[in-house]
């Protein structure tokens, strides 16, 4: 293995320490033993070395400072020379975050979340220096540096947030099987306002423009001159859709599903005779929890001329032409929108758009959480401007006292 000549170590050596082709070591000036490896891959790690072979990692150059690594040094060197056996000889034990994920906590998370390949993927992504780093090495100082990077480099503060759940969660599991004494993040906060929820509804003529952007695209796909909408509610047993595009908007705008709900709905689990309604199963709820939601006659128009026209065996209500579940509308709703004129509207927000209507009719704002699937009033106030006539009847009431 290669080796520079010693020098002292600095943040200046630390920053200009290129990588080669094999890993070499820059071994300190002022403290024997205090070493610097850089790898290949670019990775840089402090090590103490008491005896020739003899070694012990410190940590990653990325996450702790030259002096206080060169502190640890000197501590373990003294200790090794005293007799003591440096407690990171049992490095092989110890996993490193990479490992970690990938041998245990991925296996585990599949198992027991809905999005567990997905969150272990997240993790990966959005901590790519630590992935080599023992996992009782990870400091909340250097959690805490990374929040600044990423948000220098413009990461919205929530999604920096919802990084830091993920690998909480996983580390507080590394905790509970006894790979940590204790969490690094548990001292790490989340970033403020970053809760600041985008409501985007639709107005009364963004709404009806994206109706006639959808009749006229089954005009276009079906080119026999259709209505669609008027045709619809009059449904006589005659009219067809295009494709899966026009129902599937349909049954959001009056049901507030969101799209993995939506995508993953099966015929079993829809009424539509005496007291029309479908059920959302909890295996397919993101918060767990199955719920029950009515049909107005809009939705269940949909479904009952949708369900005619199905040829399809496999059970689910909205399937690609293979039988398969639909994974994305980007492209053909994006030319929708176009069409419509309509900006800054994402297929969630058709969400939003069916609560802002419950609340604007003057539904309660628990019967709203309820319909919509939230575990509480919390995500759900945020509509709550929508009806400011509730408040002032209630102020108004102080008057008949």
């Amino acid at each position: 293995m290669p080796k520079l000549s010693a020098t002292r170590i600095t943040d200046k050596t630390v920053k200009n320490a290129k990588p080669r082709k094999s890993a070499y070591d820059i071994r300190d000036a002022v403290l024997r033993g205090f070493i610097l490896k850089v790898q290949p891959t670019g990775t840089k790690t402090f090590y103490a070395e008491w005896a020739r072979g003899k070694r012990t990692r410190i940590g990653d150059a990325v996450l702790i400072t030259v002096t206080r690594a060169r502190e640890i040094a000197a501590q373990r060197i003294s200790g090794a020379k005293a007799g003591e056996i440096p407690l990171p000889q049992i490095r092989n034990k110890i996993p490193t975050l990479k490992n970690f994920i990938d041998t245990k906590y991925e296996a585990w998370a599949i198992t027991h979340q809905k999005a567990g390949a997905e969150n272990a993927r997240r993790i990966r992504g959005a901590f790519p220096a630590f992935q080599s780093t023992r996992i009782d090495q990870l400091t909340a100082w250097g959690f805490d540096k990374w929040k600044v990077q990423r948000r220098t480099n413009g990461t919205a503060p929530a999604t920096i947030n919802r990084d830091l759940t993920m690998i909480r969660a996983a580390l507080n599991k590394a905790v509970e099987w006894g790979d940590l004494q204790t969490n690094p993040l548990d001292s790490v906060k989340a970033l403020k306002n970053a809760d600041v929820k985008r409501v985007r509804y639709l107005s009364s003529e963004e709404e009806k423009r994206l109706m006639v952007a959808l009749d006229e695209r089954e005009v276009v796909i079906c080119g026999d001159g259709r209505v669609g909408q008027p045709s619809l509610l009059s449904f006589a047993g005659k009219v067809t859709f295009s494709d899966y595009l026009k129902p599937m908007v349909l049954v959001a705008m009056n049901t507030g599903l969101r799209f993995g709900e939506l995508t993953r709905l099966r015929w079993v689990d829809v009424s539509l005779t005496d007291g029309p309604g479908l059920t959302v199963q909890a295996a397919y709820s993101k918060t767990g929890d199955s719920r029950h939601i009515p049909l107005n006659a809009t939705a269940k128009t949909t479904l009952k001329v949708w369900k005619a026209q199905m040829t399809d065996t496999s059970g689910l209500v909205f399937a690609t032409r293979t039988g398969d579940r639909i994974k994305n509308l980007r492209k053909a709703w994006t030319v929708v929108l176009s069409k419509a004129k309509i900006k800054d509207f994402r297929w969630h927000d058709l969400r939003h758009h069916f609560a802002s209507r419950l609340v604007g009719a003057g539904c309660d704002l628990n019967t709203a959480r309820e319909l919509l699937g939230h575990k509480s009033l919390d995500m759900t106030v945020r509509y709550a401007h929508l009806a400011p006539e509730h408040k002032a009847a209630a102020v108004a009431r102080l008057d008949q006292k």
